[in-house]
């Protein structure tokens, strides 16, 4: 069921960036700051990376503690306003208007075939074939239902903070 439910409604990734107040950024806005390719030494003069371990990091908090209060807070808003996002995309609503058309068609041509099978067989074979063909059908409806309303995880979530002035901490390095 698994694989029947993944060949009908692939499995694919999307990224959606959120600001601090949980607003997707521009698409602009992403490919300007946020889509680049890594640099941790700045050979790119517009930018220059620095991962935050956890000295950085501490030293950051200690910095700036109004950006990180109530944190875990902040991160739960965060992530239901990106699922938020992801849930209104319309490529979300066209890919499952799309895996219902498949699965229909699909159980079409099963369904007959099961139906076909049935009218010529009797006995404990019809039986049997009539069961089979149920369970398809419930099949099918735990298939729809998950095309309705599909699983949805979040793998990776992360935290940007874009500054117009080099990290300042050189002691925590």
């Amino acid at each position: 069921m698994k694989r029947r439910g993944d060949a009908l409604f692939p499995p694919f990734v999307d990224r959606i960036w959120v600001d601090e107040d949980g607003f997707e950024a521009s698409a602009d806005f992403v490919s300007r700051f946020l889509d680049l390719p890594y640099d941790k030494h700045g050979r790119d003069p517009r930018y220059v990376d620095t991962n935050l371990k956890t000295s950085r990091l501490r030293a950051l908090m200690d910095a700036a503690p109004e950006a990180f209060a109530n944190w875990g807070m902040r991160c739960s808003r965060m992530r239901d306003a990106a699922m938020g996002r992801l849930l209104a995309r319309t490529q979300l609503a066209e890919a499952k208007k799309a895996a219902h058309a498949r699965a229909r068609i699909e159980d079409e041509i099963r369904h007959a075939q099961l139906r076909t099978r049935i009218q010529s067989l009797s006995g404990v074979q019809a039986i049997l074939e009539r069961r089979q063909l149920e369970s398809e059908q419930a099949i099918n409806a735990g298939l729809y239902q998950g095309i309705h309303t599909p699983s949805i995880k979040v793998d990776v979530a992360g935290v940007v903070f874009l500054s117009a002035s080099p990290y300042p901490l050189a002691r925590a390095n």
